[in-house]
């Protein structure tokens, strides 16, 4: 996985984070490495940790998630 970018958001008008919270969006590549196809899911995937420990889960209703079939040696990435 390569992270491409990383920028915060409070949000749209159909979903905020929680007061003092922001979102974090992170623009990245998968790469299937193995000779077979792999499936990809970021809600099952995915999880973000800090520092302390704390983990982050993504939000259901993220859009441009790198979800699906990645064949052989390619690569899919969330836009």
């Amino acid at each position: 996985m390569t992270v491409n970018s990383v920028k915060s958001s409070t949000g749209s008008e159909f979903d905020t984070p929680k007061a003092g919270d922001i979102f974090l969006v992170l623009n990245v590549t998968l790469k299937n490495t193995s000779s077979s196809a792999q499936s990809a899911s970021s809600f099952i995937m995915f999880a973000l940790k800090d520092a302390t420990g704390q983990t982050y889960q993504e939000d259901i209703t993220a859009s441009g998630t790198p979800d699906g079939n990645v064949a052989a040696g390619s690569v899919i990435r969330a836009v």
